[in-house]
């Protein structure tokens, strides 16, 4: 149940639906994005590729099993991004968003 709620003319309080929660509205949230290394303008499609940019700017694999991956830093840092190892299409927007924070502007998140 999402909405506003409002004061009718006779004074009675009544929810009013709110139409940025639909699912079909256009918004900022909705649809497909995809991860883009900034400086080459690369879309990133596989974890080969995502690898080999995070590889450049200094990550370095961490750990590894059948349900994720994870990179990290350096020794000194706690800085540690954890993504879902099943396929690259599992990954989700929450996790490209960490990428970006994560790495300073080398990458970017767009609209498909």
């Amino acid at each position: 149940m999402s909405g506003v709620w409002k004061f009718d003319p006779n004074g009675v309080l009544i929810l009013v639906d709110n139409p940025l929660a639909a699912s079909s509205f256009p918004g900022p949230c909705s649809g497909n994005k995809i991860l883009v290394h900034s400086a080459s303008n690369e879309t990133m499609s596989s974890y080969e590729q995502l690898d080999a940019k995070l590889l450049e700017l200094g990550w370095h694999a961490y750990c590894r099993n059948q349900f994720i991956r994870q990179y990290h830093r350096s020794h000194y840092t706690s800085d540690l991004i954890t993504l879902p190892d099943l396929s690259f299409s599992s990954m989700r927007t929450t996790h490209m968003y960490d990428i970006v924070v994560k790495t300073r502007s080398a990458f970017q998140v767009r609209d498909a």
